[in-house]
């Protein structure tokens, strides 16, 4: 027992010169925000070897002084960056994301790209669309952009105005199955519809609005379309026109169908899609401004 007791205590005395040695007070700020010890010194080695330079404590305040700013909704989403970003990087980051003249209130953490993002500036939709189901005297949506992405199935919409009207994850019905490639509190707080709940939705939402305009502007939508199980036909039936963007004249190049990324690029000098994670809200937002750009030459609504 004595020698259990001598050895418990040459472990603690190595634990923390090994801390002090390799920057303890980062290591345990690093602790305090939800890594393990080894997660830390894993964040320190890699600072270490892009920048040549050990990681200051001031500097790590600094970035999570402005990660604090950001208002990030669970400790997880700052543990899954300090982990997953090298400092450097996420400090560049939001010095980009404040250059672009968005303050750190309106920089949201997108659970789409598991980073910060500023594609949810704008207010969500599902309490508005409540509000507006709920009231006569308030218009819906005069035209959406709908974009879905397939890993895990998730569908988001955005009205002319750029506001969130519909983000969702879709499940099947008895489904268990944890979704890949995102966070437990993205999964937590994200609705979960059913396939045909979406349709639903976004088919309440096109056909409600009073003026009888009724747009779904998208970019090659067809897939969009095909895993809400609707199809061209039933939606003229209903007096809904989709816009395939990607079609527009203007968009081509030598005659072929551009990428969205490539549109972005040349006709609004933005970049787009840039990680493995494409986010469907960001993609829907630009869709919708190329969309504006160039639909009074193309006699559209």
């Amino acid at each position: 027992m004595q020698l259990f007791s001598a050895l418990l205590v040459a472990s603690c005395a190595s634990l923390t010169i090994a801390l002090q040695s390799t920057g303890g007070g980062v290591v345990n700020t690093l602790m305090e925000r939800g890594l393990t010890w080894r997660e830390a010194q894993c964040v320190i080695s890699r600072h270490q070897r892009r920048t040549k330079k050990s990681l200051r404590e001031s500097e790590l305040q600094s970035v999570l002084e402005s990660l604090d700013a950001c208002e990030l909704l669970h400790e997880e989403q700052v543990g899954w960056l300090l982990r997953n970003t090298p400092q450097d990087k996420l400090s560049k980051t939001l010095l980009h994301l404040a250059s672009q003249q968005q303050p750190f209130d309106q920089i949201r953490w997108c659970s789409f790209k598991k980073k910060l993002c500023n594609c949810a500036n704008h207010v969500s939709g599902e309490k508005a669309v409540a509000r507006r189901e709920g009231s006569k005297n308030v218009e819906l949506p005069h035209v959406l952009c709908i974009d879905c992405e397939f890993s895990p199935n998730r569908c988001s919409a955005i009205d002319e105005t750029g506001k969130i009207q519909l983000d969702c994850l879709l499940v099947k019905d008895g489904d268990r199955k944890r979704p890949p490639s995102m966070l437990d509190y993205d999964l937590e707080i994200l609705p979960k519809r059913s396939t045909s709940q979406v349709r639903q939705q976004i088919l309440n939402l096109l056909t409600s609005s009073r003026d009888g305009c009724r747009l779904w502007v998208g970019h090659t939508p067809a897939q969009d379309l095909a895993l809400l199980n609707l199809s061209l036909q039933e939606l003229n039936e209903k007096g809904v026109k989709v816009v395939d963007i990607a079609e527009y004249e203007e968009m081509r190049e030598e005659g072929k169908r551009s990428s969205l990324q490539t549109m972005a690029k040349n006709h609004l000098g933005i970049s787009i899609q840039e990680g493995k994670q494409h986010c469907a809200i960001e993609d829907a937002r630009v869709t919708m401004l190329l969309y504006r750009k160039f639909r009074d030459g193309n006699n559209l609504l």
